[in-house]
């Protein structure tokens, strides 16, 4: 069983699958025969001396010793473009696989009538704002539907209510040419003492009279941020935490389980990566990694928008750069289609789930979309139950290795989420079920290509909602048709409050 997930491992960390999109006239490369290996060794080459390839990055295997993994970014005109990418596997005889995607047929003009400036300032009139190591404005070639081509800017973004975008400005006419969902997150699920309440060891510093949950054992600055149910000033923070919004404790012994487990479980995936696989945290460089607990209040529950409830509630993400927010679950007494959801930051296989999509980020770099979206999960739930059986001995109940997602912090009180009983939470966009808390069960949106909104601003609940009629135009609900649907709460067979 190691050796197989060895290998799985190695599908994320070396043979790093390329990005799959029904965009541009695509030629898909997936081969490891000899003859089209050395077919391909030729085309390679001579896509280089005609500048057509640009070797990006090499990288020793640190599994299977004489093996070298380069990957070469497509151009056009000396404009990489975007998703065109070729993998190289060699070992000591030669090429031993080569797969990958590139774009053919474009004819597009590589000339930017608009400067990056200009591309920044128009994002910026949007509302959006660059962010993370990919802030500057990068001109590539946009692959669109039906084998058409774009010049444009790319830029990653934030807009307000910790919304991160991937952001495409036309580099003639300054449009909004793609705007995709950047944030890697699932319709969730989650010494001191852990949120099950078995004891940790917390690496922790000590400051002034008090200690912060800031890890300074491990190579990676590995640090934890409580928000206590602020979601305000978190949005206004983002992803400049300070040292006020650090996990603190008067005595070193910590008993908030959401902040004990999210900064060890944190801490224990470092260490499953670099003693597995010897990488070097997310992007084999280190980068900090940084987890937020409780973005919002329990006890404040019943006053947030059902959107708002599925996103920090409800769920957990990967929001990029090292970044880590974990829902806060259900109140006790609540459950959703018969299931208790406690902190998302209890569950090891979460964390490792979460984390694995930064690896893939730094590796891959797999675009979080269709089928090569749908990858990225999958490599995550592989490395997330991975994870889990390193550290833990298998079995079933609280605290053992299986091959469910999330069970030690959802609980079935009947079928699992959506009867998938061997998955317990899915990612959008394959699934996206929103909770609805009125009567009646709303189904999850079918496989599509539209993003559903996301991160809308939380309202109270004695503010206006806005809402479109059947003539498009918009009219106010108000705060007392908003308490009735919450206060709609269906009893199961035990006597528990459910949103159904």
């Amino acid at each position: 069983m190691r050796d197989r997930w060895m290998r799985l491992g190695c599908v994320l960390l070396s043979a790093a699958a390329l990005p799959i999109l029904a965009f541009g006239q695509e030629l898909r490369i997936a081969t490891s025969e000899p003859e089209q290996v050395a077919a391909w060794d030729a085309r390679l080459q001579t896509m280089l001396d005609a500048g057509q390839l640009r070797l990006t990055r090499v990288r020793e295997d640190s599994l299977v010793p004489g093996r070298r993994h380069q990957r070469f970014a497509q151009l056009h005109g000396g404009v990489p473009v975007w998703g065109g990418e070729l993998v190289v596997q060699t070992g000591r005889d030669g090429v031993v696989s080569v797969f990958g995607t590139l774009y053919e047929s474009i004819d597009i003009d590589t000339r930017a009538t608009l400067s990056a400036e200009a591309a920044v300032e128009a994002i910026r009139a949007q509302g959006a704002e660059p962010f993370g190591r990919e802030r500057r404005a990068e001109l590539v070639v946009l692959p669109l539907s039906e084998a058409r081509y774009a010049l444009a800017y790319k830029i990653r973004a934030r807009r307000k209510g910790l919304d991160v975008r991937l952001l495409f400005v036309d580099a003639r006419s300054g449009a909004i040419a793609r705007d995709v969902n950047d944030v890697k997150y699932q319709s969730v699920v989650g010494s001191g003492t852990g949120v099950l309440g078995d004891p940790k060891k917390v690496s922790a510093r000590a400051s002034g009279s008090q200690f912060v949950e800031e890890d300074q054992l491990r190579p990676p600055a590995i640090a934890t941020f409580d928000y206590l149910g602020d979601f305000e000033r978190l949005d206004f923070d983002f992803p400049n935490f300070p040292q006020g919004a650090f996990a603190v404790d008067s005595d070193n012994t910590w008993t908030d389980g959401a902040n004990v487990d999210a900064h060890s479980y944190a801490g224990y995936t470092y260490d499953y990566y670099f003693k597995r696989f010897g990488r070097r945290g997310l992007d084999n460089a280190n980068i900090p990694i940084r987890s937020i607990t409780h973005p919002a209040s329990r006890a404040d529950f019943f006053s947030y928008s059902d959107d708002f409830i599925f996103q920090f509630f409800l769920n957990a993400g990967y929001y990029g750069e090292g970044i880590m927010i974990y829902g806060d679950g259900l109140p006790a007494g609540l459950t959703f289609f018969g299931q208790s959801w406690n902190y998302l930051a209890g569950s090891l296989d979460i964390v490792a789930h979460e984390l694995t999509h930064g690896v893939t980020d730094y590796s891959s770099r797999l675009i979080y979309q269709n089928e090569s979206g749908a990858l990225n999960e999958s490599f995550s739930d592989m490395m997330g139950t991975s994870a889990e059986f390193f550290f833990q001995s298998s079995g079933s109940g609280p605290l053992r290795a299986d091959y469910l997602i999330g069970e030690d912090v959802i609980t079935p009180g009947g079928d699992s989420l959506h009867g998938d009983s061997q998955r317990l939470w899915r990612s959008r966009p394959l699934q996206h079920p929103l909770p609805r808390l009125a009567g009646q069960r709303r189904r999850p949106h079918q496989l599509r290509n539209s993003e559903p909104r996301l991160f809308p601003r939380h309202r109270r609940r004695d503010q206006p909602r806005l809402r479109h009629s059947r003539d498009g135009r918009r009219r106010q609900q108000s705060g007392a048709d908003r308490e009735g649907r919450l206060s709609s709460l269906h009893r199961d067979a035990a006597g528990q409050r459910q949103l159904r």
